[in-house]
């Protein structure tokens, strides 16, 4: 339970990220307290839902001990439930094809890696000998490296962007800019920034999952550290940043530890909170 105002609430769903939230810097977990966690929450009708902006095969690695763990993945574009992909929404072709000719010609943004996110791979122009593209494997380890955009034979949920420094504030806003209405940019934390077809986010997929499942926002526990966790924090009866989540996470927050990814915070406060 969680108490709010002095009275109890039963908490029926938690939806936490993943990089500087649920794992560590060293991309591990407390096996044994989210065991705990897991088997809590399937006690009492429950459901653990991972929330992510990384690709479904990453998740599915990370957590192949929890084969029926639901995933929202590419934040928010993906929902999968029992190793079946339930919802997707991808970006029309003209339109990814129309932000990409931007992000690549514009002078509004510093040149970036960039990476296209489909169902099933992903797709870039980064050498497949580079430092870069290998590194990117970590998350995407279907990364495919293509000469031309229009080579790619999927629908893209998800435009990946990234940049050697951490603050990407003002790309986002001048993307968001360039495609109201139609594209949302959000920071992803580490010099990253996400793009979704306008309306989808962690958010979005979480409150389809709440309908479904008949939860109420007070009823709702989630865990963030980045902009792209910000409408998950504000969706939720209690939200909660890590002490390392960026300024925006901390403002969306109703509550602010003390501690940080790397300290289990996440799955200690879970525990905490459930009894």
């Amino acid at each position: 339970m969680s108490i709010r105002g002095g009275k109890r609430t039963m908490i029926k769903l938690i939806a936490t990220d993943l990089d500087g939230t649920l794992l560590r810097d060293d991309g591990e977990f407390n096996v044994e307290l989210m065991d705990l966690l897991v088997a809590q929450l399937a006690d009492a009708d429950g459901h653990f839902v991972v929330a992510t902006g990384d690709p479904v095969s990453h998740v599915k690695k990370l957590f192949k001990r929890y084969p029926t763990l639901t995933t929202v993945a590419e934040n928010g574009a993906i929902i999968v439930q029992d190793d079946e992909v339930r919802r997707s929404f991808p970006i029309p072709d003209s339109l990814w094809q129309e932000a990409v000719t931007w992000i690549e010609t514009t002078d509004q943004l510093a040149e970036p890696y960039v990476i296209l996110a489909g169902a099933n791979r992903a797709y870039t122009k980064l050498p497949k000998d580079g430092d870069r593209f290998k590194a990117s494997q970590y998350y995407y380890e279907n990364l495919t490296h293509v000469n031309d955009w229009t080579e790619i034979p999927e629908p893209i949920l998800k435009l990946d962007l990234t940049w050697l420094q951490d603050d990407v504030n003002d790309y986002a806003d001048a993307f968001n800019r360039e495609f109201k209405g139609r594209l949302v940019a959000t920071p992803s934390g580490l010099g990253g920034m996400d793009v979704l077809l306008a309306g989808i986010s962690k958010a979005s997929a979480v409150s389809h999952l709440m309908d479904q499942w008949q939860i109420e926002p007070t009823e709702v526990l989630a865990f963030g550290d980045a902009g792209n966790d910000v409408p998950l924090l504000e969706l939720a009866g209690t939200g909660i940043a890590v002490e390392n989540a960026s300024d925006a996470a901390k403002r969306a927050a109703s509550e602010i530890l003390l501690t940080s990814n790397n300290d289990d915070s996440v799955l200690k406060t879970a525990l905490r909170l459930m009894y």
